[in-house]
């Protein structure tokens, strides 16, 4: 790299795309560089990212020496400083700095590209108010110790990797289930993440696997069973059900399911792919009133009979913010699994 050079910079903007639905992908613009002039061989790069949830990213460079055809050269973190790397922000006027010259790589002006990447950085804990694995207990295991309550002695079963006593069955006919202490959960958004295999029909419809049941306003919000099919909806009493389209399942398989609720959308997804969503005219769970969380039915106020779902549940995580289709992965291969 000459100290006098002045590169040609054709700026790749490039940001990873979210599923349809699932999230807003970050979008990088504005990007900027410049080589200084003052025989430093630093290259100053400008750009700016936003994210719509505002999620922690992860901020990348790659560098180009042959026009754009390739981007195989990574600066090394030791010549790069300023917004790089983890927990970067959404912002304008973002710098990077790099100290090009300690590369160790002969620059062609002409041909020199660089590429700024912003991907959501991956923390399933973010934003996690409980996680339930089911390992012989209805422990939390988030470190919030909102332990639940196992009600009528729901028996343990083998999880989805056939390990015995790490996922807890409950049987219809019967009012087992799984009762969560009352606390505040706060403003949606909301994302529910469970796994299920069902062993019987259940005689009602709408029978939960999980369900925020608001106890002043009676909304509830649940992920359920009807007939053969599994589905996402919102209630609210003496109005009708905001409901997605039905998922068909089979007996005896395990299914992964997300549900999220952010800006009246209420959305299903099914072994880490999207399925369906609903708007939601009906309002939300209301800030400073007390929830009722449930695992395996519901049971409010306005809903006073218990109806149990008939089958195996385990590693129910609720989070205060809607997961990211990369959460969703995730969550659905977590532990290896690729499927049935």
């Amino acid at each position: 790299m000459k100290r006098s050079a002045q590169f040609l910079l054709f700026i790749l903007v490039f940001a990873l795309g979210g599923m349809l639905f699932a999230n807003t992908a970050p979008l990088v613009t504005n990007v900027s560089a410049s080589q200084r002039t003052d025989g430093s061989k630093i290259v100053d790069i400008w750009y700016s990212v936003n994210d719509a949830e505002n999620d922690t990213l992860t901020v990348s460079l790659a560098v180009s020496n042959d026009n754009g055809a390739t981007f195989g050269i990574t600066p090394s973190p030791a010549n790069l400083s300023g917004a790089i790397g983890e927990n970067i922000l959404s912002g304008t006027s973002k710098h990077i700095i790099w100290y090009a010259g300690a590369e160790g790589i002969s620059f062609n002006g002409n041909q020199f590209r660089i590429k700024v990447t912003a991907t959501e950085k991956l923390n399933l804990s973010y934003g996690l108010v409980a996680y339930y694995p089911f390992n012989g207990n209805a422990d939390d295991e988030s470190g919030n110790n909102r332990h639940g309550v196992l009600v009528s002695s729901p028996g343990f079963s083998a999880d989805r990797f056939g390990v015995s006593g790490k996922a807890v069955r409950f049987h219809t006919n019967t009012d087992e289930h799984v009762s969560i202490p009352y606390y505040y959960y706060g403003l949606n958004p909301i994302s529910i993440s469970v796994w299920f295999k069902s062993i019987e029909i259940p005689d009602y419809p709408f029978i939960a696997l999980t369900s925020l049941f608001d106890a002043t306003t009676g909304v509830d919000y649940r992920i359920f069973q009807t007939d053969s099919s599994i589905g996402v909806a919102q209630h609210n009493p003496g109005v009708t059900w905001n409901s997605t389209s039905l998922f068909p399942i089979s007996l005896s398989s395990w299914y992964h399911i997300v549900a999220t609720y952010s800006d009246h959308y209420l959305s299903l997804y099914i072994n880490g792919e999207f399925y369906n969503r609903v708007h939601c005219s009906n309002p939300s769970i209301t800030s400073g009133l007390s929830t009722e969380y449930n695992i395996g039915t519901m049971f409010g106020v306005h809903d006073p009979e218990i109806y149990s779902i008939g089958g195996d549940v385990d590693d129910v995580r609720f989070y205060n913010r809607v997961v990211t289709n990369s959460d969703i992965q995730a969550l659905y291969h977590e532990g290896g699994w690729n499927g049935n």
